[in-house]
């Protein structure tokens, strides 16, 4: 009865850390317009590097490294979109955050009927009481997914594909899964207002302003002042923003969200 007891906790405490860990990367996210990468050290030292999989980098989320280990005290594994034109979620110029319809992203999570999705940008897992496969805080190497057992296995390594089924650990399985998605991560950013501000964000300064007289263009300095003369400009317009493409019209912006005609 005691063991019972002390793995309901240890269960239940690794999915209140999962909650607090998603909340915090909606929350890097809102101050950063991207999620970090993943800590690719061993043992782990709290700091992004440049990968899609390893463990949380809680300095950089603002997090006690407790924060990031398990109900087992083991490291979460953290597995973020970070490949592909349109969907590494780890660079703010690599993904339109203003698109609500994103890219395919080829991270697909499974449970023991089908597909959840295969639309994850975020994977954290852990590892349960076996270890299999999990990130420790003393180890300079993962704990070696020995179980056989293809759910485990699948969830102990950088790929594209995980699952997140019931922990039966009679069976094998003992994992604690959570994934984000798109509209995970934008929604609380829709519901506050923030990515209201988004879309505006996408306007820039422009580079040039118009040359009202002798043809070619002005170059602007900064939004708002006159742009410098470039021969055979004998006059320049305002330097202002501009849209840049479809991030602030009304075809590709998220649910919630005002679109805006011209950039302010």
């Amino acid at each position: 009865m005691y063991t019972a007891i002390k793995d309901h906790s240890a269960y239940s405490d690794t999915r209140s850390k999962q909650e607090a860990i998603r909340t915090a990367l909606i929350g890097y996210l809102r101050n950063n317009r991207r999620l970090p990468p993943a800590d690719t050290n061993l043992p782990p030292d709290g700091t992004m590097d440049a990968g899609g999989w390893g463990v949380l980098p809680y300095r950089d989320l603002g997090l006690p490294r407790d924060a990031v280990l398990d109900g087992w005290g083991n490291y979460f594994s953290y597995r973020v979109s970070n490949t592909g034109a349109s969907t590494n979620w780890t660079l703010t110029t690599g993904f339109n955050l203003a698109s609500y319809t994103a890219p395919p992203i080829a991270i697909t999570v499974n449970d023991a009927v089908g597909q959840l999705t295969d639309r994850a940008v975020v994977v954290i897992i852990s590892h349960g009481k076996n270890s299999f496969g999990a990130a420790t805080t003393r180890g300079t190497s993962r704990i070696t997914p020995t179980a056989g057992v293809a759910t485990e296995d699948t969830n102990a390594v950088n790929g594209t594909t995980y699952n997140q089924l019931d922990p039966n650990p009679q069976a094998g399985y003992d994992d604690v899964v959570t994934y984000m998605t798109p509209a995970d991560l934008w929604k609380p950013l829709i519901d506050d207002g923030t990515l209201k501000g988004q879309c505006q964000a996408y306007c820039v300064p422009a580079v040039t302003a118009t040359c009202t007289a002798g043809g070619g263009i002005c170059t602007c300095t900064a939004e708002g002042v006159v742009g410098t003369l470039v021969a055979p400009c004998t006059a320049c317009g305002t330097c202002a923003k501009t849209n840049t493409g479809t991030n602030c019209n009304a075809t590709n912006i998220p649910i919630g969200v005002t679109p805006i005609a011209t950039c302010p």
